[in-house]
């Protein structure tokens, strides 16, 4: 089948959701509960992993919360740094310090299946764009290096991707990097065999984020959930660590116990196995729960040029990545939204995340098996291992799903039925590639709008800022020993790309005792060092000069390269190495940092740079 011919794949992608017009005609509706500000952000589709002990439950709900409030915080300052005309973005608000009576919830959704590779890979077939979904690679077509995004943001007034021009390999890197829609897949076959038939297919869309930060809380928990959700018990909590390359732990300092691997062996690549592989949390680099926050706050500003196509907002306010069924759909949308009526403010409804949507499983077919149950539908292979249907206050077809399996219902086996998953027909053909499920799935994320005080005025399309006007801009945070433990981890992926594992680290701020002293690093871009090192000030939130509580030395400046992120691939970024003295009558929360290089004063802050413990 040619790949136009397609009823899921063409290279228009498979934006199967409500349209923005549709939804931004839909305004207003019916608001939902809460009315008030909210008093605390939930762990995503409100998992209480830690219900059994409710003290290390209080802590995970604590640190969740201070980490989603800074996420928020850090989508409404946007980029004050290194652009125009995409800072202070506060038509993305914070929930919990925004009265949400009259508030009104949207469903935003898109297709599971990676757009990028039907966009870039026309040339496939639908086949070998499975395979390559599946794989990482084709066995019978070459992945060709594909145009850089900025080359075709140039030429997007006329849709065509331009013959000659910057390329690079087929990104995002990583054991799963292409699978860059939110949602990722592990798919388990017989015999533990790359061409054995299809026995289950694991779809994850939970961030990274929280996975980290219930290690940080009970590393104990997060292997219990391995084993069960795996049905692997042969897990050890040495599996799920970072270690150098004598094998050793890495000890994260702020808890005193080894770090997280967010790419372990059981939690690393598109195979599930006995000996490793399968699916808990998402890997690509720019699906992360943080990155999206900062998408939806880009999305909140209105732009002169309009926003009725979604990929030449998305390439104007130069946020997210460019043909995907996600970012330039949630962005559109988003726009739209806050620019209806007399306008509205935006920001993700409790609890903020990303979540599968249950299909329809109209175009799938079961064998014809003589002890098939009776009633018996593809629908019941369907399995939710992580959240919720529907959850209070949201409509029944708003699905707050974290993990599901699609696997042969026990009950079916004992009646006798001998077929697989990979014997079941989707369009007609048996499933002999997971990816054959993702055209009908969809992920969703779900924005609660209140109605502006004013409208907005619109901005020109973000531009890059020159010298002398550019300013150091932080954008990462962690201790220097976990910096170094991750960056010291090579990657192994399918093109072939010089990768480190501190791609895959997540965007928080350390922990730090009052009257103790750390070593960090700090990421960024445009630090200079030329004559004397940049200066690094935190800041209480809010305040205008710098915590005197709090004593930075840089001790060095130095290049790397690295995905920061939410970013697609790596690329040169910098770091500066801080000895940060915490006295101990610092205040207990959070911190703002400012860079400034020699010449410059202090001045615009990031938020959520350092957490003073209380």
């Amino acid at each position: 089948m040619s790949p136009t011919a397609s009823p899921h794949l063409s290279r228009r992608g498979f934006l199967a959701g409500a349209s923005a017009a549709a939804l931004a005609a839909g305004l207003p509706r019916p608001a939902l509960a809460p009315s008030v500000p909210l008093s605390a952000f939930s762990t995503p589709a409100f998992i209480q992993d830690l219900a059994a002990n409710p003290t290390l439950q209080a802590a995970l709900n604590e640190a969740w919360n201070i980490n989603a409030n800074g996420w928020t915080e850090q989508a409404i300052r946007g980029n004050p740094f290194t652009t125009l005309f995409a800072a202070n973005q506060d038509y993305y608000y914070n929930p919990l310090s925004t009265d949400l009576t009259g508030s009104i919830v949207e469903k935003v959704s898109w297709t599971a299946f990676p757009n990028r590779a039907v966009f870039y890979l026309d040339a496939l077939s639908d086949q070998q764009r499975f395979e390559f979904v599946d794989f990482g690679y084709s066995t019978s077509a070459p992945i060709a290096p594909i145009p850089a995004t900025a080359t075709i943001c140039a030429e997007q007034t006329g849709g065509e991707i331009p013959a000659n021009g910057p390329t690079n390999q087929f990104q995002p890197y990583g054991p799963r990097g292409w699978m860059d829609e939110y949602c990722e897949m592990a798919v388990t076959r017989e015999g533990d065999r790359t061409d054995g038939r299809i026995t289950r297919i694991d779809f994850v869309c939970e961030n990274p984020e929280y996975w980290y930060t219930l290690w940080s809380v009970s590393p104990e928990t997060v292997l219990e959930i391995y084993q069960e959700i795996l049905g692997r018990p042969q897990i050890t909590l040495a599996d799920l660590e970072l270690h150098d390359a004598a094998g050793n732990p890495v000890i994260d300092p702020g808890t005193g116990r080894p770090a997280y691997n967010p790419l372990n062996k059981w939690n690393s690549g598109p195979h599930r196995t006995a000996d490793g592989g399968g699916a808990m949390h998402l890997t690509s680099t720019p699906n992360t729960l943080q990155t999206e926050l900062g998408l939806a706050g880009a999305a909140t500003v209105l732009r002169n040029m309009g926003n009725a196509n979604g990929t030449d907002l998305i390439c104007c306010a130069q946020y997210g990545q460019i043909m995907r069924n996600s970012d330039p759909h949630i962005g559109q949308i988003s726009n739209q939204i806050v620019g209806f009526g007399g306008g509205f403010r935006v920001s993700l409804a409790d609890p903020i995340g990303l979540y599968i949507q249950t299909p329809t499983f109209t175009n799938y077919v079961l064998p014809d098996d003589p002890n098939l149950p009776e009633g018996a539908r593809a629908a019941d292979c369907w399995t939710i291992l992580r959240g919720q249907e529907t959850l209070p206050g949201f409509p029944s077809n708003f699905n707050f799903l974290l993990h599901v399996k699609f696997e042969i219902p026990q009950a079916w086996r004992d009646a006798g039925v001998s077929f697989e998953v990979g014997d079941i027909a989707v369009d007609g053909e048996p499933i002999r590639y997971g990816s054959q499920m993702l055209p009908t799935i969809q992920v969703a994320l779900f924005p609660r709008a209140v109605a502006a005080d004013t409208p907005q005025a619109p901005q020109p399309c973000v531009a890059g800022l020159s010298a002398p006007f550019a300013k150091a801009q932080p954008q990462q945070i962690m201790y220097q020993d976990l910096w170094d433990g991750y960056n010291a981890t090579a990657v192994p992926n399918a093109r072939g790309v010089a990768m480190t594992l501190a791609s895959n680290t997540i965007i928080v701020a350390p922990r730090i005792v009052p009257g103790t002293t750390a070593t960090l690093a700090l990421l960024g871009s445009a630090f200079e060092a030329a004559g004397a090192l940049p200066q690094v000030a935190f800041f209480r939130e809010g305040d205008t000069s710098p915590d005197a509580a709090i004593t930075v030395t840089v001790e060095g400046l130095e290049d790397v390269v690295y995905a920061v992120p939410g970013n697609s691939e790596p690329g040169p970024q910098q770091l500066l190495r801080l000895t940060v003295d915490v006295g101990a009558d610092a205040a207990p929360g959070t911190r703002s940092v400012s860079v400034a290089n020699a010449g410059d004063a202090l001045g615009e802050t990031a938020p959520f740079f350092l957490w003073v413990e209380g």
